[in-house]
């Protein structure tokens, strides 16, 4: 069902994205570190949020996403 659709995606979206594991790991001990069910999904969601606001930004304008390819570069 829908609970078994979920545990299945949350590897794969791992996966995809290795280098987003570090935040999801902090993300997810601040979360259980809340207590809370409703804040530690809330928390998340707001993370969620704000990535994929920066994520289209830059996307939309080419020249931001130079600029981030170009920090990318270099903390590598």
């Amino acid at each position: 069902g829908s609970w078994g659709a979920f545990v299945l995606g949350v590897p794969f979206a791992v996966a995809v994205c290795p280098a987003c594991t570090p935040a999801l790991v902090v993300l997810l001990g601040v979360a259980a570190g809340l207590g809370s069910p409703a804040w530690g999904a809330l928390l998340l969601l707001a993370a969620f949020v704000v990535t994929r606001h920066f994520w289209r930004q830059s996307a939309a304008r080419p020249e931001k996403a130079a600029k981030l390819a170009q920090l990318r570069a270099a903390l590598k």
